[in-house]
């Protein structure tokens, strides 16, 4: 039996950037740094990258071969290679302050059951924009391929007296009995509060850093 309704989970990282007297007069990346601001390219020695230009503030990163999220930065990214500058062996790379960095290559799992764990196979299917905003889309599926889900996830940025990072998922097609699972690590917060999400979202390990302030 398929699972034909929709799951829709927004997951929100407010990442600790802006001075507290600054605020935008829009929620919303209404306007963006780049155009294009969502494209292709190998980035920092990383093949298959598409890269997106939220806000001026923030930038983010993915894997389009296993759908995996690879960074968040505020800054830029430097075009150099020979598609864009005729220099050959240099290719595009980020520069500026990092946010967050995955620690997960193949971040996807399918729960079976409840209990038993298997590494999805992801098949990356482009994207698209919808009302000013991209969305990445995969398929996603078992080991065996017994069955196949869908997955769109909208990334967005929202800005107020800080920068949120905004992923928004809509899931169809799960199998009964599967479950779908993504795992992620969290930077450039000031508390686990900062994470809000309408899903389940589990912490298996955190800690605690200082910083300077001046």
């Amino acid at each position: 039996m398929t699972i034909r309704n929709t799951i829709l989970i927004l997951i929100a990282f407010l990442f600790f950037a802006c001075n507290e007297n600054e605020k935008s007069s829009s929620n919303t990346a209404a306007s963006r740094p780049q155009d294009p601001w969502v494209f292709r390219s190998v980035l920092d020695q990383k093949t298959r990258m598409i890269t997106m230009a939220l806000n001026e503030k923030l930038w983010v990163a993915y894997n389009t071969e296993h759908g995996a999220f690879y960074k968040s930065w505020n800054g830029l990214v430097y075009f150099d290679g020979a598609v864009y500058s005729e220099k050959h062996g240099p290719q595009p790379v980020t520069i500026g302050d990092g946010y967050a960095v995955s620690n997960y290559e193949k971040p996807w799992v399918l729960w079976h059951n409840g209990k038993d764990t298997t590494q999805a196979v992801i098949n990356y299917k482009g994207h698209k924009f919808v009302n000013n905003h991209v969305q990445l889309m995969y398929e996603i599926s078992d080991s065996l391929q017994t069955f196949t889900a869908e997955v769109v996830e909208q990334v967005e940025a929202l800005v107020d007296k800080a920068i949120v990072l905004e992923r928004t998922f809509t899931v169809s097609g799960l199998k009964d009995g599967y479950g779908l699972g993504l795992k992620s690590n969290v930077s450039s917060i000031i508390t686990k509060d900062n994470i809000v999400t309408n899903g389940e979202f589990k912490i298996l390990k955190s800690e605690e850093r200082t910083f300077a302030t001046d």
